[in-house]
């Protein structure tokens, strides 16, 4: 009778671990060991450059470091793909996909430069304002 009692009590205990999987908190999946593809991104390049500011009365001082100029890159049809402000040094640079962009400077003075970015390549586009 003992030998019984054992066996179902090691069934019971074996059971339970084996249903607290079932219920209660939910675990995230493991993936199977095995070979992965690896992930690989297209190539991209970059473009970078000046985008000086318009403000004629502080040219040549440290006070023009710290006014931001807003760089937009447009792709086709004038979509806005990237933005980004930049101070100090006024350097800009985004990553983008291969393609033609429109590269525009929200200061005044500045005129939009079209640059075409390849894989791997940096390309320079420079947004000076006329007005320092």
């Amino acid at each position: 009778m003992v030998r019984v009692h054992r066996a179902v009590a090691v069934c019971l205990v074996l059971g339970a671990g084996t249903w607290s999987g079932c219920g209660g908190a939910r675990h995230a999946a493991t993936p199977a060991p095995g070979p992965r593809s690896p992930v690989t991104a297209a190539p991209r390049g970059t473009v970078t450059g000046i985008a000086s500011p318009c403000h004629p009365q502080l040219a040549g001082s440290a006070q023009l470091a710290g006014i931001g100029v807003l760089v937009t890159i447009l792709g086709p049809h004038g979509t806005v793909v990237a933005r980004q402000t930049v101070f100090g040094r006024h350097v800009y640079a985004v990553t983008l996909a291969p393609g033609r962009y429109q590269v525009v400077s929200a200061a005044v003075g500045t005129e939009p430069v079209t640059v075409t970015v390849t894989p791997h390549r940096r390309v320079w586009a420079d947004l000076l304002s006329d007005c320092i």
